[in-house]
């Protein structure tokens, strides 16, 4: 029995002995697997971020182009729910927000494990980088170089080299902003195309793991996030293939291919959490008129509206670059809001901006690290339904009379139609506005003799003043009928109209109804 027990420990050690050979056996980079990322899941409901909007065509008449601000979010597919009531986005990010406790660990060459990008976790790994051509995207009398130890301080050093040129004393940045709806604030996520636990970061404590979902506390949510890019450094595809000289053991790279900073981009940038009790509509407008004003005009002019509703609200902003600390801060109303958001425009040697950006490639292949992210979209159901009200009879002859209504689309949340609600702002409403004239003789409705079908007007309509019924058409004539007969072979006569919905996204269709007279049929009788 000794033996036997004796034996089998010895098995035990050979075994670990092997392991950790194997975990120190030199490899080949190209043998190692890439590290499949998770999928960062969000959910959001009754409104829609931005991208998603542009992958469906839902069209925001208070947008601008300076929505468009980097290629960080790619959208990929969609996915349509069974119940109609709710969309999947996916969509991935080929950049990374730099968080500022960070930075040290990001610059052209630098080689980190591949499975630490999604979280933020930057783990360095210790290589012989090869010599790498880098260059710069602003103009310049020499904007290409060779850094032989890639390194931060050798960046810093080329990068000032270049600015101090004579053609490139001061440069004018890129300015833009994009504004944004949120409820809890681990969907800023979407914002710093990262895993990063926003909440954490918002509420004071950048270097928790804790998971805890901060929700807002007010009615409506904007995020505004605003970006000064100064210029961007790229590095060059390694013209020997590889980046590093030598081999890598798994136990440097955690069993994965390294990544590397393959393109970083210096500036500033801020992130800008505003709560307010104003609604989505006005926020939106008030945020986005201060914007345009200060950030494009120069001016910190406010209407006393937008100061109203700045000072009353809760902002918290993230800050990269520029004058102040980086890092969370409390705005304090809109005095601190203009500040924080005035200054930056220019950029020079001796102010050239923060790396806000990095993109990452895999040392084995140099193809794009791409950050996956999930997005589901739900909203409450809504049905849609053709209404008419003040519905009247008129005639206005001896023999032809006529009936009117106004037109109203209403929407409901139960499929009887009984419960009135208000629909999110991006569900839109497709409809069309029919006529039909018709004639025969002698009121023989079976034997027509003209027939004519036309569309007269169809469109969309969003709910952007968040109404539980909207006017389509005042007074409109729902039909004109001549079929009262006085001799024989007279001809008789029906015009008709009438809208329809047509099936959409996001709601469902019940039937036209007179609202006033419900003995009273409608044409069409069906949504089309």
């Amino acid at each position: 029995m000794k033996k036997i027990l004796t034996f089998f420990m010895l098995l035990l050690i050979l075994c670990a002995c092997e392991t950790r050979l194997t975990d120190n056996t030199d490899q080949d980079i190209f043998d190692f697997p890439k590290y499949r990322e998770g999928v960062i899941n969000i959910n959001t409901h009754n409104y829609m971020p931005s991208m998603a909007k542009e992958k469906i065509g839902v069209t925001n008449e208070r947008s601008s182009d300076s929505e468009i601000l980097s290629r960080v979010t790619e959208v990929l597919k969609d996915s349509l729910w069974k119940d109609d009531f709710g969309r999947t986005i996916y969509a991935q990010a080929d950049e990374s927000l730099i968080l500022p406790n960070l930075q040290r660990y990001i610059f052209p060459g630098s080689l980190l494990r591949g499975n630490s990008i999604s979280d933020c976790n930057y783990t360095p790994i210790t290589a012989t980088i090869n010599p790498i051509t880098v260059s710069v995207s602003f103009p310049a009398k020499t904007v290409v170089g060779t850094i032989n130890h890639p390194s931060l301080s050798a960046t810093r050093s080329f990068v000032n080299e270049v600015l101090q040129q004579e053609e490139t004393v001061q440069q004018n940045a890129s300015l833009n902003f994009s504004i944004d709806q949120f409820t809890s604030y681990d969907e800023l996520r979407m914002a710093f195309g990262s895993n990063a636990k926003t909440s954490a970061l918002f509420f004071g404590n950048s270097s928790s793991s804790s998971e805890k979902v901060h929700k807002i506390s007010k009615k409506t949510g904007l995020y505004v996030r605003f970006v000064q890019r100064n210029f961007t450094i790229d590095m060059d595809i390694p013209s020997s293939g590889s980046l590093i000289s030598g081999t890598l053991t798994a136990n440097q790279t955690g069993g994965y291919s390294p990544v590397y900073a393959a393109s970083v981009t210096y500036g500033r940038m801020g992130i800008m959490a505003i709560e307010t009790d104003y609604t989505y509509a006005e926020s939106y407008k008030i945020v986005e008129q201060a914007f345009k004003s200060i950030f494009y005009k120069k001016s910190s002019i406010l209407t006393e509206e937008a100061k109203k509703m700045l000072n009353s609200a809760e902002m918290r902003i993230y800050l990269l670059g520029g004058d102040g600390q980086s890092g969370v801060q409390t705005v304090n109303g809109y005095q601190d809001f203009i500040h924080h958001i005035s200054e930056g425009g220019t950029f020079s040697s001796s102010a050239p901006g923060v790396p806000i950006y990095c993109g990452f490639a895999y040392l084995t292949d140099n193809s794009p690290v791409k950050i996956k992210f999930k997005i589901n979209i739900s909203s409450d159901p809504v049905y849609a339904r053709i209404e008419y009200h003040n519905y009247r009879k008129d005639y206005f002859d001896r023999v032809c009379f006529a009936r009117y209504g106004d037109a109203y689309l209403s929407f409901y949340s139960d499929i009887n139609g009984t419960i009135k609600t208000v629909p999110a702002e991006f569900i839109k409403f497709k409809y069309r506005l029919a006529y039909r004239y018709y004639e025969c003789y002698d009121a023989n409705w079976d034997e027509l003799t003209k027939d004519i079908f036309e569309i007269k007007d169809e469109g969309i309509i969003e709910n952007i003043y968040h109404e539980n019924s909207i006017l389509l058409k005042k007074n409109l004539c729902l039909e004109q009928l001549k079929d009262y007969i006085e001799y024989v072979g007279e001809k008789t006569w029906c015009q008709e109209s009438g809208y329809q919905l047509t099936n959409g996204d996001y709601y469902k269709l019940l039937l036209p109804k007179v609202i006033d007279h419900s003995y009273v049929s409608v044409w069409p009788e069906e949504n089309y």
